[in-house]
């Protein structure tokens, strides 16, 4: 525990590494027994996991979405695993990967989903849908990507929102054909009215 202290009294002594002060029969010795056993990061208590020579953080993904990969830095050196809500990942772009594809399953649920804005043909005519658009950012500035497609009610066109692409353009290729004909109705209603503004008859 004293050990486990003296890396976090001032910063400089966070960037050190015991590798750098003991010899390896020490380092080896304190691995035997199974030091350290905690470790406080950002004022979070994490538990530390030894199985074999790796040492693996235990934590809540909550706890790990706190962290970033820079917060993490064990007193002997070493490469951490993670154990997140029991499942167990190698390293941090392992976890990471793994967090991201939770979190932007998440977001997606709670955030579009559901979501439907209506628009006006003449704001999408020539989209090609379907888009991808920013729908989050998750760890290591992963950028989350969603997609959107017209949905129609009526006379109404709405923009709803999927999770990949993959499903996006399932949903789009129902749809296109009636798409095309808003398309085409809207671009003939568009020539009509710049004739009648002249003055000249529509047929």
């Amino acid at each position: 525990d004293d050990l486990r202290f003296f890396f976090q009294f001032h910063p400089a002594l966070q960037r050190l590494s015991l590798r750098l002060l003991l010899p390896h029969r020490w380092l080896r010795r304190l691995r035997e027994m199974h030091w350290p056993k905690r470790l406080r990061i950002k004022d979070m208590d994490i538990a530390v996991e030894h199985a074999g020579h790796r040492l693996f953080l235990k934590l809540e993904r909550a706890q790990f979405h706190r962290l970033d990969a820079d917060d993490i830095r064990l007193p002997g050196g070493e490469e951490p695993g993670f154990l997140l809500d029991g499942e167990r990942f190698a390293d941090w772009d392992a976890a990471a990967s793994s967090y991201n594809a939770c979190l932007k399953a998440e977001i997606f649920e709670r955030r579009w989903k559901d979501s439907k804005k209506e628009v006006q043909v003449g704001d999408i005519l020539d989209i090609p849908f379907p888009i991808a658009f920013q729908g989050g950012n998750g760890k290591d500035n992963v950028v989350f990507e969603f997609y959107s497609a017209p949905a129609f009610e009526g006379d109404q066109v709405f923009l709803v929102h999927f999770r990949d692409r993959e499903t996006a353009c399932g949903h789009f290729a129902v749809v296109a054909r009636e798409w095309e004909q808003r398309q085409a109705r809207f671009r003939k209603e568009s020539v009509d009215a710049i004739f009648r503004n002249k003055g000249w008859k529509v047929r």
